[in-house]
């Protein structure tokens, strides 16, 4: 079984329900908290964008945390306004919780600060945004 010491994005939520735990969500918390020291440090393991982004996933599939995920996606987005994953990751949470005005605003955002010679960044951000809206479809059957 998948230790949830270990983040891993594809063990976070071990069980496969959709939701973490409280001992995932704290554990992969205090991975952050490794993760934020090493960048204090100047070894960047991942950039600052990134630890927030972990931070946000973490509350948002957390039963019970949605305030706070959603203040986190928030807090990504004003942190780093020039950075496309903040409004992409942001737009993916608020189509998740049915906001779909809000998500296509995100995404639309997240399209705009693409760099225009980046087709390969403009491809992903493309595919997530096509599965988040087949997603919300498949959920509203």
């Amino acid at each position: 079984a998948p230790r949830p010491d270990r983040l891993i994005p594809a063990q976070v939520d071990a069980d496969g329900s959709g939701q973490i735990t409280a001992l995932e969500a704290t554990a992969a918390l205090r991975k952050l908290g490794v993760a934020r020291a090493t960048i204090a440090d100047g070894k960047r393991l991942i950039d600052r964008v990134d630890a927030d982004l972990l931070k946000a996933r973490v509350y948002s599939g957390w039963k019970g945390k949605g305030k706070e995920a959603e203040k986190a996606f928030a807090d990504v987005v004003e942190r780093h306004p020039d950075d496309f994953r903040g409004y992409l990751a942001k737009g993916v949470f608020a189509r998740e919780i049915g906001r779909p005005d809000e998500a296509t605003a995100m995404f639309k955002q997240a399209e705009a600060l693409v760099a225009p010679d980046d087709d390969d960044t403009k491809s992903v951000v493309k595919d997530v945004i096509a599965r988040a809206n087949a997603q919300q479809g498949e959920g509203k059957k």
